[in-house]
């Protein structure tokens, strides 16, 4: 089974919101752009899609080389170091947020890809968007991380009786969400870092979130939803978008349309 892409991904332009342009977002953002000049020679579209950047922080010198930074952006700001980049090199006009966004306030993104280290943000987002209407048909694509682990998940944002609804990261897990030891924390030195995060997470993280972007807009297809991986031992397993496999999360379809 294969999730077909909405048929307006490619009758107009689209939009996806970046929440988080840290670890994980900030090679996220150079994938998106490499797909975005990808499209427009292979597909003929001018400006297949826009991007706009959510992240409050400034670039520190445990950034660099860890996330994607250099040293002559420490200091600056996340959001518009990477965008102005883009924007210089590709000639895109994608947005940055200089802002952290909140969980309750409306995204106008027809793809929204959280990559925060918070898992209350990421329950937050899922528990409002699941009451709110004007959430439906959004495509919801999370990445988490841990020491040398990864998990990348899309679904639908909200909650909608569509026939092909996907489950999203906060209807496959809910409330153990809450559990989660994932939190942000400062680091003093680059081997403190490098201890609590191996290098490549990150990187293999944001690949796999952009791979569903491509597969989406260049296929009209992707043949899974997401997936875990890890470095130390090699794994990569893909979630097949079944109902016997969202069974094994604790998730059924049936009683998500009844909602």
């Amino acid at each position: 089974m294969s999730f077909v892409a909405p048929s307006h991904f490619f009758t107009q332009r689209i939009s996806i919101d970046v929440i988080g342009a840290g670890g994980t977002g900030s090679y996220l953002l150079s994938y998106l752009a490499q797909i975005h000049y990808l499209l427009r020679m292979v597909g003929g579209n001018d400006n297949p899609f826009d991007v706009t950047v959510w992240d409050r922080d400034t670039v520190s010198e445990t950034n660099v080389g860890r996330q994607n930074f250099w040293p002559m952006d420490i200091g600056l700001p996340k959001a518009e170091v990477l965008v102005e980049r883009i924007n210089n090199g590709f000639g895109t006009g994608w947005t940055a947020k200089c802002t952290n966004f909140s969980p309750s306030s409306y995204l106008k993104g027809d793809i929204v890809m959280t990559c925060v280290d918070s898992a209350s943000f990421r329950y937050e987002l899922g528990k409002n968007a699941a009451e709110e209407s004007h959430y439906r048909d959004k495509l919801w694509i999370d990445g988490g991380n841990g020491q040398h682990t990864g998990q990348i998940i899309m679904g639908h944002l909200g909650n909608t009786n569509k026939s092909d609804y996907l489950p999203n990261l906060y209807d496959l897990y809910g409330e153990t969400l809450l559990e989660s030891t994932e939190h942000a924390m400062p680091s003093c030195s680059h081997a403190e870092s490098i201890r609590r995060q191996d290098f490549g997470v990150n990187h293999t993280t944001a690949f796999q979130m952009a791979n569903l972007v491509w597969q989406m807009l260049r296929h009209g297809s992707v043949e899974y939803q997401g997936g875990f991986f890890n470095l130390k031992t090699g794994e990569l397993n893909p979630i097949e978008p079944l109902e016997n496999v969202w069974a094994a999360f604790g998730y059924e379809k049936d009683k998500n349309k009844e909602k």
